[in-house]
């Protein structure tokens, strides 16, 4: 199992189960959970922008996943 954050800075309006659905589309299929753990807005953002940090879990039950 390897786990990978993620933070990604998007507008305001963009609703974070979007930006979930959007990365499960492409992440694969030893995508085995996502988590959006924290939201921020404010010093360093741009204010018609946030920050999304998302804990994406992969597995593959036949192997044991690195880091290569």
């Amino acid at each position: 199992e390897v786990r990978r954050d993620l933070a990604v800075i998007v507008d305001k309006s963009l609703p974070a189960a979007e930006l979930m659905k959007n990365v499960r589309a492409v992440a694969g299929s030893y995508l085995k959970d996502l988590r959006l753990f924290d939201v921020y807005e404010g010093k360093g953002i741009d204010p018609k922008r946030k920050s999304l940090a998302l804990g994406l879990t992969f597995r593959d039950h036949s192997r044991t996943l690195s880091d290569d």
